[in-house]
């Protein structure tokens, strides 16, 4: 049998170009579950809405005690921690608070 050699398509993209796509595949597949779970949670809000007269045609709310928000993220202190933007702060802002340490440590003792 004849060995096959494997083709790497990708080989001229240099590493680093390939670990940030990586990240940035991850962090907006991650959104995409997230923001997903909140489209079907406010489908159920919405079909529990509908039965309960929230929502006619005419806009007329029939009973204003039975109606649910749309649902937003997960909301504390005034802060969606289900937003992307967030989410990625709290990555990496603390990556990069632990790489500052690290690279000040090293040049303060030359």
């Amino acid at each position: 049998m004849v060995a096959i050699p494997s083709i790497d398509i990708l080989a001229f993209i240099p590493k680093e170009i390939k670990i940030l796509s990586a990240i940035a595949l991850f962090m907006y597949a991650g959104a995409f579950i997230i923001e997903a779970l909140k489209f079907l949670v406010n489908i159920v809000i919405g079909s529990l809405n509908l039965t309960n007269g929230c929502l006619n045609s005419l806009g007329i709310v029939v009973e204003p005690a039975l109606c649910i928000e749309e649902f937003q993220g997960l909301v504390i202190f005034g802060v969606n921690l289900t937003d992307f933007w967030v989410i990625t702060a709290l990555i990496f802002f603390p990556a990069i608070a632990l790489f500052a340490i690290k690279w000040y440590s090293m040049m303060l003792n030359k």
